[in-house]
């Protein structure tokens, strides 16, 4: 219900208009080119830039998920955007687990409604996937450390999720946890 209930916000607040409007920033049509020519090539993890597959400036998880994307949606601004603003929604949900129920919900809407988030959850960019991964990843070890009860899981799926965290943004996912813990 929890889920459900953040799912529709996200979806009725930043869906409308995301593709109403063509990849604008400089680094969104990039990614959209690279992803483009890893679906024409039938690659799903090498990526592809002007039919070269030397095209390493990027970790491969962000175009992973858009070239995935463009092979069930098609291809069009909407579908480039799409798969951020489903990390958007997973952002808010692991914000909502962080306290309990009433500030969850209060830290959840007040994130969700901040002008800063929406924008960087409409744009084709690897940024906020990063930031929910990592926060999810942290949020987990916190609670592998620290909570009560069996333990070891949580700190499995911390590693998994560092893991994703470095696929999508580099070593600055190694970096920023590292000085944090």
């Amino acid at each position: 219900l929890i889920f459900g209930g953040l799912f529709l916000f996200v979806m009725f607040t930043y869906l409308p208009g995301l593709g109403s409007y063509p990849l604008w920033d400089p680094w969104e049509t990039q990614y959209a080119q690279v992803a483009h020519e890893m679906v024409e090539h039938n690659s799903i993890i090498q990526p592809w830039y002007r039919n070269n597959t030397r095209w390493l400036s990027k970790p491969i998880m962000h175009l992973f998920y858009q070239s995935t994307s463009i092979r069930i949606l098609g291809e069009s601004p909407f579908t480039m955007r799409f798969p951020i603003v489903l990390f958007a929604a997973l952002g808010l949900l692991v914000t909502r687990k962080l306290w309990t129920s009433r500030a969850g919900w209060l830290a959840a809407l007040m994130l969700g409604s901040s002008p800063m988030y929406f924008l960087i959850g409409r744009q084709d960019i690897p940024d906020l996937p990063y930031v929910v991964l990592q926060t999810t990843a942290l949020l987990l070890l916190i609670v592998g450390l620290y909570g009560h009860g069996k333990k070891t899981p949580y700190l499995y799926m911390f590693y998994v999720v560092s893991a994703l965290a470095l696929l999508t943004k580099g070593l600055l996912s190694v970096m920023i946890p590292g000085v944090i813990i």
